[in-house]
């Protein structure tokens, strides 16, 4: 079960989506079926996948609509973090209402920003499946151009919180994942290895490499 579904031609996200779906629908040793959840507001169009996604038999869409602040305004005004979680509590529990219906053995947490990490809340609150990330940027990075430091620290706290899984991995070359493995994951004792991959042409011609650190 996975989120942040983008089925934009561009965009690494969305490459790594596509080709990851892709590659478990050619793949005849494959036993996986994908739940993909997407979280839009009202109004909100869903872009439009390719035919080969919209004919996968192992991937379904499951689209929520829910209205939700903008993050902008969130994390300029709150004072913790637990007041960014109270502020998409309507998220959050949209997202564990869709892992309660699907029951997912693993769960996919595609990116970093503030849905992704509101998917990360709800795969705790489950409880019963491996969460792994893959860390595609790093956010505070993303966000240093915002003049408000306290809203920058917000981000920060927010990403540390990705520290709590046991398998982070980067789609950035390997200095770019040392850097941040160093910067967030030294003192975390919890996180006992990650996975270095490249943004492939097409996933099943990965040459990724692992390792444990």
């Amino acid at each position: 079960m996975l989120t942040n579904i983008r089925f934009y031609t561009v965009a690494g996200i969305a490459q790594y989506l596509s080709n990851f779906i892709r590659h478990n629908e050619q793949d005849p040793r494959s036993s996986l079926f994908l739940y993909g959840v997407d979280m839009m507001q009202p109004g909100e169009v869903q872009n439009i996948p390719t035919e080969l996604i919209r004919d996968a038999q192992r991937f379904r869409l499951l689209a929520r609509t829910i209205s939700y602040p903008a993050i902008g305004d969130v994390i300029k005004t709150a004072e913790t973090v637990d007041d960014v979680r109270a502020a998409y509590e309507p998220v959050i529990q949209s997202y564990l209402a869709a892992m309660e219906e699907v029951q997912p053995d693993v769960v996919l947490v595609n990116g970093t920003f503030y849905l992704p990490w509101c998917f990360l809340q709800a795969a705790r609150r489950y409880g019963k499946a491996r969460v792994i990330v893959h860390y595609h940027g790093i956010l505070s990075k993303e966000v240093a151009h915002w003049k408000e430091e306290e809203a920058k620290q917000r981000f920060l706290a927010m990403e540390r919180e990705f520290t709590t899984l046991t398998r982070p991995t980067f789609s950035h070359q390997s200095t770019r994942a040392r850097l941040l493995s160093r910067k967030f994951f030294a003192t975390q004792s919890n996180v006992r290895s990650y996975s270095l991959i490249q943004r492939p042409n097409h996933f099943s011609k990965s040459q990724g490499a692992s390792a444990n650190e």
